[in-house]
């Protein structure tokens, strides 16, 4: 029995292997047509960490979430827009055609039209990977991704009811507090 599970591990790790260089093949050569040396280059930078990995793969994560199930998906007659690679490091400052220093999501090479739980898993990995390397424990990550997932429902019953506008909502020196307002360019 022993051996018959290990034969069966095998063949599924081999077969993820096959998938994953499909995968990697189909979007880095095939669609953004990179060079040998360019994938090499972004290979190296994925294999520094876990998060590194998850960064530069977003399209293996849609690979392997894109048909999990779940009630909460948006509506397919609703689509919205989707930041399409939500992580820690799309996050930033700059400075608006006002003058103002302004504080969002950046990066939006990968937005599309689908399901705003793709965003909020994608951020929830990227608090749990992002922490992780710095050093916090289990029940830390799971605050910092409670805190996260209730400020974005706060903020979204804050456009139902009407008190800020999602088209013209911004996070400035102004309305922001404690250290994101001390983020300077």
């Amino acid at each position: 029995m022993e051996q018959h599970q290990q034969l069966v591990e095998q063949t599924r790790k081999t077969i993820r292997t096959h998938v994953l260089q499909q995968i990697f093949h189909a979007f880095d050569v095939e669609t953004l047509r990179l060079s040998e040396e360019g994938r090499r280059e972004k290979y190296n930078k994925m294999a520094e960490s876990p998060f590194r990995f998850f960064r530069g793969s977003a399209y293996l994560f849609y690979f392997d979430h894109a048909d999990m199930p779940s009630p909460y998906h948006t509506s397919e007659e609703t689509p919205i827009w989707i930041q399409g690679d939500l992580h820690m490091d799309n996050f930033g400052a700059f400075q608006n055609e006002n003058g103002d220093i302004v504080y969002d999501i950046n990066d939006f090479d990968e937005g599309y039209v689908g399901s705003y739980l793709y965003d909020l898993l994608r951020m929830s990995v990227s608090i749990i990977l992002y922490t992780q390397a710095e050093g916090y424990d289990v029940h830390q990550q799971n605050t910092f991704i409670r805190t996260y997932i209730e400020a974005y429902v706060k903020q979204l019953k804050r456009f139902v009811a009407g008190k800020d506008d999602p088209k013209t909502l911004a996070f400035t020196v102004d309305n922001t507090r404690g250290p994101i307002k001390r983020v300077q360019l």
